[in-house]
């Protein structure tokens, strides 16, 4: 038998990662999300006072998989008819689906999912750096005699 490679290692490394056990009354999809979300993480990158926002924010990406799904399928309408004035409004669901949206893009940013709220202070920083830089240079091309 021979060395493993380090991609092997780092494999194995990515496997063993111990995942909390997801809460019971998530429901088999927030399950997977709540697997995901743990994989894509260092080990102990949450505390325990965390895990109901984890939850909270698989639950919400569950439902609006679900919804998205059912409203995809045809199964309900992005609008309805009101039976007690004859307005159109939109489906209850879609309400519940716009603010499960919002929700997850709030639960993303204080989990650190969110690509943007990993970045600190000082990568703001080079970027803004980096694109005046670059502005200057493509404003001296703009005026070459």
């Amino acid at each position: 038998m021979g060395r493993k490679s380090q991609a092997e290692i780092d494999e194995k490394k990515l496997y063993a990662k111990k995942v909390p056990d997801p809460p019971a009354l998530l429901n088999d999809r927030a399950k997977e999300i709540w697997v995901a979300v743990f994989n894509s993480v260092p080990e102990d990158f949450y505390c325990e006072g965390e895990l109901p926002i984890v939850q909270e924010f698989c639950s919400s990406c569950a439902t609006c998989e679900h919804i998205q799904a059912m409203l995809d399928r045809g199964e309900i309408e992005y609008f309805i008819d009101d039976p007690k004035t004859g307005a159109v409004k939109s489906h209850p669901a879609v309400k519940i689906l716009s603010s499960n949206r919002a929700a997850i893009n709030t639960l993303a940013m204080r989990l650190k999912i969110s690509a943007s709220a990993r970045l600190t202070r000082q990568d703001v920083k080079r970027s803004f750096r980096e694109n005046i830089s670059a502005d200057k240079e493509r404003e001296d091309l703009m005026f070459v005699e």
